[in-house]
């Protein structure tokens, strides 16, 4: 009798913990959770990238832009024949258009094309034109929020600088002895509220030695502020804080045909390293106030402290698990969101299928997760609003919003 207690008491015993841990996993694989979808706008056309910017968003489509809200479409504007890519300012009050005539250049010729800058309310500004060889890249667009459009060429390193009614400023290369170069790489991010551009570049292509990348700051009449020199072969991905402090970039070095150190060094606006840590970043975004900064590689992410580098959690996917395709933190602090998507080659070009996201609170934990079956992306946008209370999520044809509960 005693052992056929002690027997009931030790199988309710065991049953209530595979309960307990039931519930937890189950908890975590639902959609149920503090943040709830509370709207969702559709479009009747594939998007190729979404803009969102906290007085409207907008859909980059083949054919057209459109302006969308809470309560869907409000706004159309049909693009030029062929446009190549489409830039916003920080605040969206501004963007510019690179279209060409033809889909591409032929062979050993040249391609001709065409840079407009446009008001959102006010419509064109101004047209330039550019010229391009066959093998050749476009050129990187990057508009402040008073209208200064930077146009900068991977391949000669050459900067060209237009007032907001397209008077032309006298600018240069950032590297005025450097060969002409394919394979060159170049980033660059505007200062929210500041006509200053901060650039990622290499000095040439990828060698046995490096590709010498540097960081540079330009200021309002494109000049050099200052250069540095970074200590990396390469380097992936550069972000700025939100008020212009902080710029982050994430570096690697080569041995023996592979990467063997990997890092993300922060900097601040006189080009002194503050900070570094010990993952490449290939997706990131700096906190509002910029007191945080979350990174992620393929499988990992990290939250560290600025400018103290100190980490404050550590993120790991799953073996086996789809990465990581975008990141984004609350503008407190307070939580994280890493979007997860698997990417699969169709129609000569990347999507992103079955996208998940993962919301972590502040010790790193997740708290929620979203399942998106069956939807789909080209670009990844995903956002945090100023106040923390809404996350926006864009799909090829629909926008999803989620609020705090």
């Amino acid at each position: 009798m005693r052992s056929s207690k002690l027997k009931y008491i030790l199988w309710f015993f065991l049953g209530t913990i595979v309960l307990i841990i039931g519930l937890k996993v189950g908890t975590r694989a639902k959609t149920g959770g503090p943040y709830q979808l509370v709207a969702q706008a559709s479009l009747d056309v594939p998007v190729e990238r979404w803009f969102f910017f906290e007085e409207w968003n907008v859909a980059f489509t083949r054919e057209a832009l459109i302006w969308v809200n809470a309560s869907g479409e409000y706004k159309r504007v049909m693009l030029p024949r062929n446009t190549v890519d489409v830039r916003f300012s920080p605040s969206g009050r501004y963007y510019a258009l690179l279209w060409t005539p033809t889909l591409s250049g032929a062979p050993g010729g040249q391609q001709k094309g065409f840079i407009e800058l446009y008001h959102v309310t006010d419509g064109r500004r101004f047209q330039e034109t550019f010229t391009r060889s066959y093998d050749e890249g476009f050129p990187i667009m990057r508009i402040t929020d008073d209208g200064w459009l930077f146009v900068l060429q991977n391949t000669t390193a050459r900067l060209r600088l237009f007032g907001p009614r397209g008077d032309r400023i006298p600018t240069g290369s950032l590297f005025p002895d450097a060969a002409y170069d394919l394979e060159r790489q170049l980033d660059a991010v505007v200062i929210p509220g500041k006509n200053r551009l901060v650039v990622a570049a290499n000095r040439h292509g990828m060698k046995r030695s490096g590709a010498q990348p540097h960081l540079l700051l330009l200021g309002p009449k494109g000049g050099i502020v200052w250069r540095r020199a970074i200590p990396a072969h390469g380097f992936t991905r550069l972000i700025v804080a939100p008020d212009g402090q902080w710029f982050a970039l994430g570096v690697y070095r080569m041995g023996a045909g592979k990467v063997v150190e990997r890092k993300t060094l922060v900097y601040d606006q006189r080009g002194q390293k503050v900070a570094e840590t010990d993952l490449l970043m290939k997706y990131g975004q700096f906190s509002s106030a910029a007191r945080f900064l979350v990174l992620a590689e393929n499988a990992r992410a990290r939250l560290i402290t600025i400018p103290a580098g100190t980490v404050l959690w550590e993120y790991s996917l799953p073996s086996k698990a789809t990465g990581i395709a975008a990141v984004e933190i609350h503008p407190a602090g307070e939580a994280a969101a890493l979007l997860m998507a698997r990417s699969e080659f169709q129609d000569r070009r990347f999507h992103f299928v079955e996208p998940r996201l993962l919301l972590l609170n502040r010790d790193g934990e997740v708290f929620q997760e979203l399942n998106f079956s069956g939807r789909r992306f080209l670009s990844p946008a995903l956002r945090f609003a100023p106040t923390g209370e809404f996350i926006q999520i864009g799909f090829q044809q629909e926008k999803q919003t989620y609020r705090l509960q």
